[in-house]
């Protein structure tokens, strides 16, 4: 069997998707809808319907004290 490699590693696997993400095929299935538990902003997340925070940010304000530096 022989293995195809698409990149030379995998940092420039990632950095090649990070340029490209319009290439990405993402299933709308798979998109979701919250709304912050710290600073109330409504924003998506693909792929985790567990999410609670819109960024670090409000999870480190909401989880130690004080305000979120958004």
């Amino acid at each position: 069997m022989v293995i195809t490699l698409k990149f030379c590693s995998g940092k420039c696997c990632q950095e090649w998707w990070n340029r490209h993400a319009d290439a990405v095929n993402r299933r709308q299935t798979a998109i979701y809808t919250f709304t912050c538990a710290h600073c109330g902003k409504i924003f998506t997340a693909y792929g985790n319907r567990h999410r609670k925070y819109c960024s670090h940010a409000c999870y480190i304000a909401d989880r130690f004290g004080g305000d979120s530096h958004e």
